[in-house]
């Protein structure tokens, strides 16, 4: 029901790209053409602007029903600052949890990419205009992957002691790799499921108090 030429407004445009902290209009085509940013949340935003700018009534009904429909959203457990239905994953290079600083990066064909903030490999990448506002739904339970890499003296028994810390308090692994070295020195990298950071804080405290563990890491070196 709306003409494109009463939408496609560059100040309104422009004014869209920067509050996805992108700088230009070519990015932002850039990125709705490789599929990090979807064609409806640019015709949506252009529609809200319409509105606002020619007193257009909405119908109660109408947006009550939208309304649920955004509820749905998001199912990632993370909501990126004013943006909805956008692909999103989870770095493997550090692995955000629950309780972590977050940030989003616009990536080219697969969506944001959600690293903590402290992330050596989203460093330098502020003025490229490809970060994003991103925070967690706190609203959504659900299980995030971590992993941890201990670093520890071989000995008889240690992998037993190192299991039962996670066994005594029911957290989940979900892949566990050992290896010693020349040195004679026990590698341990293990893959968790957990909800939040204070799950991750507690293994790395306890894994710490183990016998011979020299030290212990969020995620592998």
């Amino acid at each position: 029901g709306y003409k494109l030429t009463a939408l496609l407004k560059e100040e309104w445009l422009k004014e869209i790209a920067e509050k996805l902290n992108i700088k230009e209009l070519d990015s932002l085509y850039a990125a709705i053409g490789n599929g990090s940013i979807k064609e409806l949340q640019i015709i949506t935003r252009l529609k809200n602007k319409y509105i606002e700018n020619n007193d257009v009534k909405i119908d109660p009904k109408k947006m009550k029903t939208k309304m649920k429909q955004r509820s749905k959203k998001p199912t990632s457990g993370v909501i990126i600052t004013g943006m909805d239905d956008l692909k999103v994953r989870f770095a493997k290079c550090c692995n955000p949890v629950p309780g972590d600083q977050i940030i989003g990066y616009i990536t080219r064909g697969r969506g944001v990419s959600i690293h903590r903030i402290d992330c050596t490999n989203i460093s330098g990448q502020e003025n490229d205009g490809r970060l994003i506002e991103a925070e967690w739904d706190h609203s959504k339970k659900q299980k995030f992957t971590a992993e941890i890499q201990v670093e520890a003296v071989d000995r008889p028994g240690l992998l037993k002691d190192i299991t039962n810390v996670y066994t005594e308090n029911d957290i989940n692994a979900t892949n566990l790799n050992l290896r010693v070295n020349k040195d004679k020195i026990a590698i341990m990298n293990m893959t968790f499921e957990i909800s939040e950071t204070k799950e991750l804080n507690y293994l790395i405290k306890n894994f710490k108090k183990v016998k011979g563990v020299i030290d212990v890491f969020r995620h592998k070196k």
